[in-house]
């Protein structure tokens, strides 16, 4: 069979996409449980790697509470430990042992929220034990943004996010190129 002499690049292309990825490990180490791609004109470069649609199309990411609970442990110091994470009601409540002078249980709340349809953040809501806040907010500063634009496979624009029924949804738009 002869090659194509119309086609100068090692693209791949193909007319549709509808792709389920598991156990997304993105650069910052966290796990997206699935990643949802959809749109049509895909076209994926090998060197260097890249995906891209030529019309937009849509993601949908989601991230179980268990997913960001192996996160926190992975990235947190030695002082904060035995995450135990739920996310529901629109919140993520992380109950965390915190080393201080002592070892104490602390409750945060925190709400997630889109900035610059690029980056998803986690606003501190509350910490149950006061003198935590420090140690609390210094980790979160470290952590945040949670998920960046830039980290996913594809360009894309972050529209809604949600916190219900133990896992976080994140929606975005794939951005034509």
């Amino acid at each position: 069979m002869a090659a194509d002499s119309t086609q100068t690049d090692s693209t791949f292309q193909a007319g549709k996409v509808d792709a389920t990825l598991t156990e997304v490990r993105l650069p910052n180490g966290l796990v997206l449980d699935r990643l949802e791609l959809r749109g049509q004109g895909l076209r994926v470069a090998p060197s260097p790697f890249s995906l891209s649609l030529s019309s937009p199309g849509s993601l949908k990411a989601v991230l179980s509470a268990a997913s960001l609970a192996a996160f926190l442990e992975a990235s947190s110091p030695s002082n904060l430990g035995q995450f135990a994470v739920k996310a529901d009601d629109g919140l993520v409540v992380i109950d965390v042992s915190v080393q201080m002078v002592f070892v104490a249980r602390v409750r945060i709340i925190l709400r997630l929220v889109i900035q610059d349809e690029a980056r998803l953040v986690a606003v501190l809501q509350s910490v149950s034990l006061p003198m935590a806040m420090g140690v609390v907010a210094s980790q979160l500063a470290s952590l945040n943004p949670i998920l960046d634009s830039a980290q996913l496979p594809v360009p894309a624009q972050m529209k809604s996010v949600e916190s219900k029924a133990g896992a976080i949804t994140l929606t975005a738009t794939i951005s034509p190129s």
